[in-house]
């Protein structure tokens, strides 16, 4: 016979660890990460979240943009602490950031984490748990950890930030361009490849014009553009990542570069 209260309990605390890891959840990415395996999963988060709002186990904060999202309480970051030796803090007064560009980036890592792979989110490379160098002169938007290495992610939520851009392109020529070697990020961990994450169709075909620009100007090689990828994910302004059949994938040589023309649409 399933004990419901153990279960309860176990989904609480996972809501606890994960709030730990990506500073904040919404309660549809909660879902996900808890309940996915059911239909009523989203029903589930919403309600197990009131009720662990009223304990004072995590708190819920409105975004400029609208909606919510939830953080670590006070008891909940004191429970993980006391019970579990995790060395958790109150999300009360964490910086939201920008609120699109975080979720792309959960949401992306979310995706991950469902296909067995093991991420380090945002919120843990912003707050120094993950002990990568500082040579870069980058901060990732998150890491996906595979058997042949490092995904570096870089989201793109904005069509203007050409700088941004250009000092994505100079990461990749710099370090996924030399066939001798893999770059070292930290421990045993080398760098595999980088995923540009496109949430918008005005970011990714200003990415394109980018990499376009990059590889016919011989800033950049063909070597480093096999070990990039652009994905376009459209998400709504209300932080609704789409469907895996809505996200497109490009590896930049081969996608991009050999059959480019001026007609091409990432949403096409």
């Amino acid at each position: 016979m399933i004990d419901k209260k153990l279960i309860g309990e176990a989904n609480r605390l996972a809501i606890l660890k994960w709030l730990h890891r990506f500073g904040w959840l919404t309660s549809r990415m909660i879902s996900e990460l808890v309940w996915n395996d059911i239909p009523s999963k989203l029903a589930m988060a919403q309600r197990t979240l009131a009720n662990m709002q009223k304990a004072k186990l995590v708190v819920k904060r409105e975004l400029p943009i609208g909606g919510n999202v939830h953080l670590l309480g006070a008891r909940g970051a004191d429970l993980l602490k006391s019970e579990y030796g995790i060395s958790a803090e109150s999300g009360s007064r964490l910086k939201l950031g920008n609120p699109l560009h975080r979720s792309a980036s959960n949401w992306y890592l979310i995706r991950e984490l469902a296909k067995g792979n093991e991420v380090k989110t945002e919120h843990e490379i912003q707050t120094g748990k993950v002990p990568i160098s500082k040579r870069y002169g980058k901060v990732a938007d998150g890491f996906v950890l595979t058997k042949q290495g490092v995904v570096w992610l870089e989201v793109e939520n904005a069509w203007k930030n050409r700088g941004r851009r250009a000092e994505i392109l100079k990461f990749c020529a710099d370090y996924l361009g030399d066939p001798e070697v893999q770059e070292c990020l930290w421990g045993e961990w080398h760098l595999f490849r980088v995923e540009v994450l496109a949430i918008t169709a005005e970011s990714g075909e200003a990415m394109v014009r980018t990499i376009l620009e990059a590889y016919q100007s011989g800033f950049i090689n063909e070597l480093a553009l096999h070990d990039l990828w652009l994905i376009y994910a459209p998400m709504s302004s209300g932080l609704i990542y789409p469907d895996e059949d809505r996200i497109k994938s490009y590896q930049a040589w081969y996608g991009l570069i050999e059959p480019f023309s001026p007609s091409c649409s990432v949403g096409d």
